[in-house]
């Protein structure tokens, strides 16, 4: 009877035995299944596409930036000639008109600039049967006005032996006042025309007072 329970004995163990390491096997070829399936699947799994990298297009943005330091550019320019003198102001003309016996004056100017060389003009036109005396020594002598400076050959005297007055023909002729206005402002600019018409009978000698309100820019 003992014999018989070792035998038995021995064959459970063996049982056991075998069980466990069909167990085993069965377990670490589970193992090395799952393991090979995981490393299938990792390798097969596909990389994920690589992040596009944006091109260097940095030319849209570059307009904008050149068209703002151009347009603060142009704010600058505008800024600065704000602060300039008005060099290129409108001038304002001016005229006046004299009646005269047997003649007519028509005084004008164009306008002037502070510092700048300015002219007024003595225009005649002679009427009726009168012409211009061809022999007479035609001249304004200007009254001296503060802030003007008279630009005559002769400190304040223009003249027609200085060639300022010009005939036009028998029956008109032309007195140019040069002078120079130190400011902004008006300029007057008055005399005395001295001057001669004649008909074939008999000439007439006339001081006339002329004056003309310049407006100076």
């Amino acid at each position: 009877m003992t014999r018989a329970w070792t035998i038995v004995m021995a064959a459970g163990l063996f049982a056991c035995t075998k069980g466990g390491s069909e167990s085993a096997s069965t377990s670490t070829s589970t193992s090395t299944s799952a393991a090979t399936t995981a490393s299938t699947s990792l390798v097969a799994s596909p990389a994920p596409p690589p992040t596009p990298v944006p091109s260097a297009s940095s030319a849209p943005s570059a307009a904008p930036v050149a068209s703002a330091v151009e347009s603060g550019s142009a704010g600058a320019k505008a800024v600065a000639s704000a602060g300039k003198p008005a060099d290129g102001a409108k001038l304002v003309p001016a005229s006046a008109h004299v009646n005269g016996r047997n003649f007519g004056l028509d005084v004008a100017s164009a306008g002037c600039r502070a510092g700048s060389e300015c002219a007024m003009t003595i225009h005649l036109a002679v009427a009726g049967d009168y012409h211009v005396n061809k022999e007479y020594p035609y001249k304004f002598v200007a009254t001296p006005e503060p802030g003007v400076t008279f630009l005559a050959q002769d400190g304040t005297t223009f003249s027609r032996a200085a060639g300022d007055f010009r005939e036009e023909g028998a029956k008109a002729g032309t007195m140019t006042v040069r002078f120079k206005p130190s400011a902004a402002g008006t300029a007057r600019v008055q005399g005395t025309f001295k001057m001669s018409v004649c008909s074939d009978e008999n000439c007439q000698i006339e001081q006339q007072p002329v004056s003309l309100a310049i407006p100076v820019s």
